[in-house]
């Protein structure tokens, strides 16, 4: 049965609460250690002695932005209203929005990649 009013039709385990928090948390840290470490990653060009600095440094800034979005995505205002019950419902457009922001990030960094070559 579905409860379409928006109340609670089931009760979980407490440990479900820490669910978003942990994998924020998780992700955090990942990023932070993954950012001190620039050679695995993969980059759009060939890495010469030339361009290493400069493709580890877009790297190294792209990662610290998609860090940030993330976090933003997890921490979203309109999530806590809603959990709040000061709003009923996410807005339609935002799992849309935060798409188009890590997507159009990873286009800004393939494009300054390529053009500092």
């Amino acid at each position: 049965m579905s409860c379409k009013s928006g109340e609670p039709d089931l009760w979980g385990p407490k440990l479900t609460f820490w669910l978003i928090p942990g994998i924020g948390f998780i992700s955090y840290l990942a990023m932070t250690i993954t950012n001190f470490f620039p050679n695995p990653f993969n980059y759009p060009v060939p890495i010469t002695p030339e361009n290493l600095q400069n493709q580890y440094q877009i790297a190294r800034h792209v990662l610290l932005w998609m860090k940030t979005e993330v976090m933003v995505i997890l921490l979203w205002w309109e999530m806590i209203r809603v959990a709040l019950k000061q709003s009923t419902h996410l807005s339609n457009f935002y799992l849309l929005g935060f798409l188009v922001l890590l997507f159009l990030t990873i286009g800004l960094y393939l494009r300054q990649s390529y053009r500092d070559r």
